[in-house]
């Protein structure tokens, strides 16, 4: 274990009371009476050998049994080692460490002795226990911010911050501890900085117990609500746990010097707490915010991604379109897909009538299509550390999907509009030539389902299938002789289809024949 203390000017001579009057001497050797009492409560601290010293540093060489560094100008050290002798302890406990400079308003003296004070801290494993008693001018700050710096990397380090707390003028001192100050700005910072991004150090770089409570639910909160684990985060309870924690707090002696820290963290974490009964969709829309306030890109483009998808879940659960009433990732993404990419899974939707989709599209579907697809987008960008993009341009991005999804989802409530009386005649469901070609490419895997290309779907293709024009291996397309009826009935009302493709009329009737022979396999997977 090692000592560290700062020394002052309190020595073993005191001013004559007889200069000048009787007397040329001006100081005089001090008596024993003339020492102070001093006197602590501290738990486990060593009982005093004696009541009076002339100051700290003989109280620390004397009741320790370790090594005492002593910090002294070179004035102050002369007098120091006066009043060892006057002690009648050995000098050789005492180490005494120069103070390079006393300048002051020197910026490069402070750091000098910052960084002396900082290499007495660290160039050991022992113990530190630290004397401020006797610290002058900007030494004693300077100590503190390298004891909280030492204390911060390991808390285990400091073992005992003394200070000679004065309750009569040279003669009666209490020494009393301040480590606890120590947790005291580890807590600051924590606060601060959580405020700022949720970030918040471990519970174990706290000396005492008494805030790690409130370390552990903050602690608790940032890993979930970083990680979007957003439906623990309330169903736990976090932010609960978080206040209860500031509440226990407000009988602790500090707690009115924490306050200013404290109110904006319960201001917050209230105004969560306030959307623990809404729906999950306005819920990851706000935290979203949050994030993004905070400059978590990724993750509130992720919860907005999420919000979007759970707001299209509360309508399709409305209007029955959900075979499974769970908002589980599968069955959000089929009805993301059905919105994005008119695709139909049947396992988890509740949607026969083929021309539900068109029927809906120009009102709500293609708007929310555009929404989902830019934000998919910037979150795929955003995951690939895709460097090419400023940072503004990101914050831009964002900020103009928080407007798309007010203006689509708060203000005009899109898919409050979703109908499921549908019109098989009517020009948006006949007509709506993209989807059917969707429908067709559907059924093509369907019933090839091992070609070797993207598409059957293209008129020169067709035509080579057709006609038996040397199909290429690749495709693994069977021959003419080898197909089945229904196969080579699809492929020629395909080829009838592109035919007449710009023909409204030829083309009505065609698509009317594919949807009575083929419409069974168009929307069942």
């Amino acid at each position: 274990m090692k000592i560290i203390t700062i020394c002052g000017m309190i020595g073993a001579t005191k001013p004559n009371p007889d200069y000048p009057k009787s007397s040329t001497q001006k100081y005089i050797q001090k008596s024993v009476a003339d020492k102070a009492l001093y006197t602590t409560k501290i738990a486990g601290f060593p009982t005093l050998k004696k009541e009076h010293y002339t100051n700290m540093l003989p109280l620390l060489a004397d009741n320790f049994d370790a090594q005492v560094v002593a910090l002294a100008t070179k004035k102050a050290e002369k007098i120091q080692q006066d009043v060892l002798a006057f002690e009648q302890l050995e000098s050789t406990k005492v180490n005494f460490e120069e103070i390079k400079s006393e300048s002051e308003g020197d910026d490069t003296e402070y750091m000098k002795l910052f960084a002396q004070i900082n290499t007495l801290l660290n160039d050991s494993e022992d113990e530190v226990i630290v004397d401020l008693s006797h610290g002058f001018r900007h030494i004693p700050l300077l100590t503190l911010v390298a004891l909280i710096v030492t204390n911060i990397k390991d808390t285990k380090k400091i073992k005992q911050i003394l200070f000679a707390k004065e309750i009569e003028k040279d003669k009666k001192y209490e020494i009393v501890e301040l480590s606890e100050y120590l947790d005291i700005a580890t807590v600051s910072y924590a606060l601060n900085s959580f405020a700022q991004n949720y970030t918040i150090a471990n519970e174990e770089h706290l000396r005492t117990d008494t805030f790690k409570p409130l370390f552990k639910a903050l602690n608790r909160f940032s890993q979930h609500i970083l990680a979007n684990s957003i439906s623990a985060l309330f169903e736990q309870r976090l932010v609960d746990n978080v206040l209860n924690s500031i509440k226990s707090l407000q009988t602790h002696a500090y707690y009115t010097h924490l306050q200013p820290l404290l109110a904006p963290v319960q201001i917050h974490l209230t105004k969560i707490n306030s959307y623990r009964q809404r729906l999950p969709y306005e819920q990851l829309y706000f935290l979203s915010e949050v994030l993004f306030a905070r400059r978590y890109y990724l993750n509130a483009i992720t919860l907005l991604s999420e919000s979007i998808a759970a707001y299209l879940y509360e309508h399709f659960k409305r209007l029955q379109l959900l075979k499974e009433e769970t908002m589980e990732y599968n069955v959000l993404k089929a009805v993301v897909e059905f919105v994005s990419k008119e695709s139909i899974n049947t396992k988890y939707l509740n949607i026969n009538d083929i021309y539900f989709y068109c029927h809906n599209e120009a009102a709500v579907m293609k708007p929310l299509a555009v929404l989902i697809e830019d934000v998919r987008d910037l979150r795929n960008d955003l995951a690939h550390a895709n460097g090419q993009k400023a940072l503004e341009d990101i914050e831009q991005q964002i900020g103009k999907l928080y407007a798309q999804y007010k203006q689509l989802i708060e203000k005009e409530d899109k898919a409050q509009y979703l109908s499921t009386k549908t019109d098989a005649e009517s020009e948006a469901c006949r007509y709506a030539v993209s989807i059917f070609e969707r429908w067709i490419n559907s059924v093509m895997y369907k019933l090839f389902q091992n070609v070797g290309f993207k598409t059957l779907f293209e008129k020169n293709r067709l035509s080579t299938i057709e006609n038996d024009e040397k199909l290429p291996a690749s495709w693994n397309i069977p021959q003419k002789r080898d197909r089945s009826q229904q196969q080579n009935r699809f492929l020629k009302l395909c080829r009838e289809y592109l035919d007449v493709k710009n023909n409204k009329q030829q083309r009505k009737e065609v698509m009317q024949k594919f949807y009575q022979e083929f419409s069974y396999m168009m929307h069942n997977k």
